[in-house]
């Protein structure tokens, strides 16, 4: 697009912009990947911003919060016994542009009726097993009651019905790999693959889509356009996340198939905010992905470093938001020493685990109670403690300490409240002889067992089976 006009001036306009010519980009690309932003708009501080999208949202919406400004996603709560993690939102990522299309359209037509969630209204977003509800657009590996499927569903609607009217929408597009019902014409999460009886019952009816650019633009399109008919002055802002392929269906290399998936994102994104003047783009993929140093992520060379997201939300709420001076001012701070703290949190554990692999276990422990305290101190180092604690369970284990394998497990639970960790709580107080609370744990096993556990089952069987033989008089 010339936008009228003549070559001319196109050409005196790049001769002398100090951004448009590659010969300039060193002090840009150096250190770190840090490209000037046009911005179209400001957000005032305290505003309410909507966030929607992949992983890469849930970072972006936490750091905005230290800033002021209120975040609705930050609202939904689930007993820990749904949470796929530490954060209830992970739950409703949406990764792929139907996936944010299909949730916007479903939220907005309750809306308008009467903004109450019947069973009706899920009747899609589901599959059945065996009377249970299997949410096929969450990311949940456990089914849950039909009243609870409502219930759920009422309390996702209530925070995403924000969308229709916060100040503005931040939308982080992750992938375009997905799958598609054919029978409901629906997009399902690929989270229902886990589960061997579910994807078996399902081949004939569920196909693997890698969306063109058409598709995904017009996803996109659909979208913002039903954003603006019920929130007609909200502002938009695009982003891609830099999270690469956990995996990919396509027979190639996940290299590759990463570099097809955020090149067509991002293609999508420049075409809506080159055709569409209420939208703006935040360049936290290239900041990412352009930066030559893999300290950028984190150990498993997919998530982007704490430090870093704050670094990126640092120079997003510079360009996009007006953020209050003392909000502003403590977030800043925050960012010099996180970078920091994380650093020396990474070469505690990395050196307790090198340890432990040699079976310098005095050594292995010294270093992950360091890595804890680390953790403790800098809660934004995702999953930290939890971290700290597998190590400090696998020593207490090599050294058959039972006790300090407890203390272990039992933050592991508290940590993240799943099914295996309640088996090995089980086995260890099993050890312990504390057949009480080796029944409580027993208890929480089950209630928390997924569908697609391969062994769940026959552990909690053997387990009480063991309690039944040291408990006579139960």
């Amino acid at each position: 697009m010339t936008d009228g006009q003549d070559l001319e001036a196109l050409w005196s306009r790049m001769r002398a912009s100090g951004i448009s010519n590659w010969d300039d980009v060193r002090p840009r690309l150096s250190e770190r990947c840090d490209p000037v932003i046009n911005a179209r708009f400001k957000v005032p501080a305290n505003s309410t911003v909507f966030t929607i999208g992949s992983c890469f949202a849930r970072n972006i919406e936490e750091n905005l919060a230290k800033l002021g400004f209120d975040l609705p996603m930050l609202a939904l709560q689930l007993p820990a016994n749904e949470k796929v993690n530490s954060r209830a939102a992970n739950i409703v990522n949406k990764y792929t542009p139907p996936a944010i299309w299909q949730e916007l359209k479903w939220c907005a037509n309750i809306l308008r009726r009467d903004g109450i969630v019947t069973l009706e209204d899920c009747r899609d977003l589901y599959y059945d097993v065996d009377g249970l509800c299997f949410d096929n657009v969450a990311h949940t590996r456990f089914p849950v009651t039909p009243e609870r499927m409502v219930e759920r569903r009422q309390h996702i609607f209530d925070v995403f019905r924000h969308v229709f009217d916060s100040d503005c929408v931040v939308i982080t597009l992750g992938f375009t790999e997905c799958f598609y019902d054919r029978t409901r014409d629906h997009y399902v999460t690929n989270g229902i693959l886990t589960n061997d009886a579910l994807r078996a019952s399902l081949s004939g009816d569920v196909e693997f889509q890698s969306l063109s650019f058409e598709q995904a633009h017009g996803f996109i399109r659909k979208s913002l356009d039903l954003i603006w008919e019920l929130n007609p002055v909200c502002k938009v802002l695009l982003t891609v996340s830099p999270v690469p392929l956990k995996a990919t269906f396509l027979p190639e290399d996940v290299i590759l198939a990463t570099a097809q998936t955020k090149a067509l994102l991002r293609t999508v994104a420049g075409e809506v905010v080159g055709t569409d003047p209420r939208v703006g783009y935040f360049p936290g993929f290239e900041r990412v992905m352009l930066t030559r140093s893999w300290d950028v992520f984190r150990n498993d060379l997919r998530h982007v470093s704490d430090f870093v997201v704050k670094d990126i939300v640092a120079q997003l709420t510079q360009t996009y938001f007006d953020a209050d001076a003392a909000h502003r001012t403590r977030f800043e701070d925050k960012i010099k020493t996180a970078q920091a703290s994380e650093t020396q949190f990474n070469v505690h554990l990395l050196a307790a685990q090198t340890a432990l692999e040699d079976q310098e276990l005095e050594v292995a422990k010294a270093e992950a109670t360091q890595a804890l305290e680390q953790a403790i101190l800098n809660p934004d180092i995702n999953n930290g403690q939890l971290k700290a604690w597998r190590v400090l369970d696998a020593v207490a284990t090599a050294k058959n300490d039972w006790k300090a394998r407890d203390t272990a497990l039992s933050h592991m639970a508290q940590l993240r409240p799943h099914c295996s960790s309640w088996i090995k709580l089980a086995y260890n107080n099993f050890r312990l002889k504390r057949f009480e609370m080796m029944q409580s744990n027993i208890d929480m096993a089950v209630k928390t067992i997924p569908l697609d556990h391969p062994n769940a089952q026959g552990h909690i069987d053997k387990l009480s089976k063991l309690l039944a033989a040291n408990t006579p008089d139960a």
